[in-house]
Order: C-alpha cells, then sequence, then structure tokens
C-alpha cells in the first residue's frame, strides 16, 4: 500500500486502520475496544513487515500477540 501511495507511512496508517476495522465483527458488532487495539497492532506487524520486508514477521507478530491476549487476558 505505501508503494501504491507512495508513503510508506501513509500506507502503514491506512493499512492499520482496514485492519482494525476488520476486527469490529470480533464477538459482537460494533466491538470498538477490539477493533482499536487491532488497528493499533496492525501499526506494529506492519512495522515488522517494513524492517523484514516479508510477510513472514507479520504472521509470526499476529500469532505472538493473539496468543498472549488468550493466555492472560481472556
Amino acid at each position: 500500500m505505501g508503494e501504491w501511495l507512495g508513503n510508506e507511512w501513509l500506507g502503514l496508517g491506512i493499512t492499520s486502520v482496514i485492519f482494525g476495522s476488520a476486527h469490529l465483527w470480533l464477538h459482537a458488532f460494533p466491538n470498538w475496544r477490539t477493533a482499536i487495539l487491532a488497528g493499533i497492532m496492525g501499526v506494529f506487524c506492519g512495522l515488522a513487515f517494513r524492517q523484514a520486508r516479508s510477510i513472514r514477521a507479520s504472521m509470526v507478530t499476529h500469532a505472538l500477540t493473539v496468543t498472549v491476549v488468550k493466555l492472560f487476558f481472556s
């Protein structure tokens, strides 16, 4: 998205908002708390992707975050 827009930070922001919006339907609509937290996590997943230039880094970041949330907060 950053390459398409010509601005990596704008691309990161837009994709993070989309990622957070995709989580509005988690458990009950609208789940604003989860959507906002997922949007913040989207920033970190995007930064992991940007650093490693690999989707695997984002996948690992997402998996570790979900695991920690399920273990300690659910």
